[in-house]
């Protein structure tokens, strides 16, 4: 592990000349040395699976420092916790737009397998719906984090589906795409989807939600509009689905699941649903 020594010694608040920072790093068992300017070359036994990054290097120099040697002073800046603006906006979604119009909130895992995300889904991956990809997954449904939330709700219509119809669900959280532009190579994107399933495929009434949610975002129904022609989702029956439009940019798609999709998760009742991002809303 590469670290920075001034980055290291302001993470903690001292200051440690290149010897020292050698020297406490040995008592924690790591062998480090000087390979530029300001830079130090970390090299951990291997028994030390946590040391993967300048922090955990910082860290260990605290504790081997002592934490008691460290002066403890205010910090410069003012911290303010609150809660982030998407979370805030999710749950007035939650409440105003779902919970509000009978559907019933469900939470599911964020990984899935490969067949569940795409196989079964009829999709196919490429482009901006790339798996971020597990390695050495210990069972098949954990092989890669969803790219969608179309999945778990079909799923947890498929255990539910003795209930009495119709079935109306929503889930709000996060899909994981991969981005090169991002330290780790991938990010989370806030994503809120709705399925309804009864004797008819009910497009109307998921579109309903759709409109109240733009309501409640305070979306003038001049700005988004349905697009049936540019929608190539192939979960949603081809001729019943459409492209969601905010200001022109797609942000979902909405229509009848495909009856191929509804065989593959052993569902018998026509649904429609809807997924789009949260992100154009703030």
């Amino acid at each position: 592990v590469e670290a920075d020594e001034r980055s290291v010694c302001d993470l903690i608040g001292v200051d440690l000349s290149t010897a020292e920072l050698i020297e406490v790093l040995r008592k924690m068992q790591l062998t480090a040395k000087n390979i530029s300017s300001g830079k130090l070359e970390v090299h951990c036994p291997i028994t030390r699976t946590d040391v993967i990054h300048e922090c955990d290097v910082a860290e260990d120099v605290a504790v081997g420092y002592g934490f008691n040697r460290i002066l403890a002073r205010e910090p410069q800046v003012n911290c303010i916790g609150s809660l982030l603006p998407v979370n805030q906006i999710c749950d007035l979604f939650r409440r105003e737009a779902f919970a509000q119009s009978g559907y019933v909130e469900v939470l599911t895992w964020v990984t899935v397998s490969n067949a569940e995300n795409y196989t079964m889904m009829c999709r196919e991956p490429g482009g901006v719906n790339r798996p971020v990809r597990i390695g050495n997954p210990k069972t098949l449904e954990f092989e890669q984090c969803r790219t969608s939330l179309l999945p778990g709700l079909l799923k947890t219509l498929r255990e539910n589906r003795k209930q009495p119809i119709p079935l109306k669900l929503f889930e709000v959280g996060d899909v994981v795409v991969l981005d090169e532009s991002t330290e780790t190579g991938a990010r989370n994107v806030r994503r809120m989807a709705a399925i309804y399933a009864s004797t008819s495929a009910g497009f109307e009434v998921v579109q309903g939600v759709l409109d109240r949610t733009m309501v409640i975002a305070g979306i003038p129904r001049s700005e988004y509009r349905l697009d049936p022609k540019t929608c190539n989702d192939g979960a949603l029956f081809e001729g019943r689905r459409a492209s969601i439009l905010l200001r022109g940019q797609p942000i979902g798609s909405i229509g009848w699941i495909h009856p191929q999709v509804l065989k593959n998760f052993s569902l018998t009742v026509p649904c429609s649903a809807f997924e789009i991002d949260v992100q154009p809303f703030m």
